[in-house]
């Protein structure tokens, strides 16, 4: 049986800065086929920058959640920014968790995701 893909990565992805969409409830299997893409970027570079899209993320399953945090804990230091766009205001409670895991991250409405791109570009 297909399952449906909660995810897409960006075409704008380049150098060390990884650019992901995700859409409705990310399954396990969604993070099974995902992170192997952030894990080769990870091994090319020391430290990569993250770009989500949230705008039309709409939670977790219990098993993806698991995924997450099995990620996080083995990845924390390798991410040195993370960008995520979305209007969910959860959104902003989940980055300040994140924020003493990874080095630096920041929220971005929508309407400022080039804004966010940018940022991550900068030195």
């Amino acid at each position: 049986m297909l399952t449906e893909r909660h995810y897409s990565l960006l075409e704008r992805s380049h150098d060390n800065i990884m650019g992901i969409r995700l859409w409705g409830k990310l399954t396990r299997q969604d993070y099974e086929g995902f992170l192997p893409a952030i894990e080769a970027l990870m091994q090319r570079y020391d430290k990569i920058r993250v770009f989500v899209d949230m705008t039309d993320f709409r939670g977790l399953t219990p098993s993806a959640a698991f995924e997450d945090l099995k990620f996080g804990l083995k990845h924390w230091h390798d991410v040195e920014r993370m960008a995520l766009v979305g209007e969910q205001k959860w959104a902003e409670h989940l980055l300040k968790l994140s924020k003493p895991i990874i080095g630096e991250a920041r929220f971005f409405a929508p309407t400022r995701a080039e804004e966010a791109w940018q940022w991550l570009k900068s030195e």
